[in-house]
């Protein structure tokens, strides 16, 4: 769609992509306010690709961008399984991986800022199978708020322990934590490391 055109794409409504596993490109400046679904393939966005409400859904696909560009959540959801790139700034949205549990890969720097939000559910030990997680090849820069949840009565013993985030390298903590189904004898903290 386009063809480097400066006019935005302004998307309120549903734009689905569920035919092909080749890459179909959008060469428009692309604003999202509705729902962004990537069901097979690619969606590339040649230009760039901000979200300030609705949503954005990895549901078998994938989204990459042009390599000097860096998608930007401003407010919003991200969630699903699959992958984005090249980076992902999360400046105040929501970045849910998985459907219950699965993975979103970041291809490049994740920046998670202050108003941003990283939602993990845990219902096993077992990342992407039995808990959420996400990848980033490069550097992972914390900040935000870290949410977790466990699921389906799912309760952890003490020594139990969850890989959530993994990354190249890491910068800065998460300013939140919180911790939704947690029994009331058991304390929950966070482990940072270098990667």
């Amino acid at each position: 769609i386009g063809s480097g055109s400066t006019t935005p794409f302004n998307n309120a409504g549903l734009l689905v992509k569920s035919v092909g596993v080749g890459v179909s490109s959008i060469f428009a400046p692309f604003n999202n306010t509705g729902t962004v679904e990537v069901r097979t393939g690619t969606l590339h966005f040649g230009l760039q690709f901000v979200q300030s409400a609705g949503e954005t859904i990895l549901n078998g696909g994938n989204i990459t961008t042009a390599s000097s560009l860096t998608p930007r959540l401003n407010g919003g959801r991200l969630r699903g399984t699959g992958s984005i790139g090249t980076g992902l700034n999360n400046a105040g949205g929501i970045v849910e991986p998985g459907f219950s549990s699965g993975a979103i890969t970041v291809n490049g720097a994740y920046t998670q800022g202050a108003s941003g939000s990283l939602e993990i559910e845990i219902g096993g030990l077992t990342p992407i199978t039995e808990h959420d997680q996400l990848i980033v090849t490069g550097v992972a820069t914390l900040g935000g708020t870290l949410e977790v949840r466990f699921l389906n009565g799912f309760t952890p013993t003490v020594g139990d322990s969850f890989t959530v985030v993994v990354a190249g390298s890491r910068s800065g903590i998460f300013d939140d934590r919180t911790f939704e189904g947690v029994p009331s004898h058991i304390e929950v903290g966070v482990n940072t490391t270098p990667t």
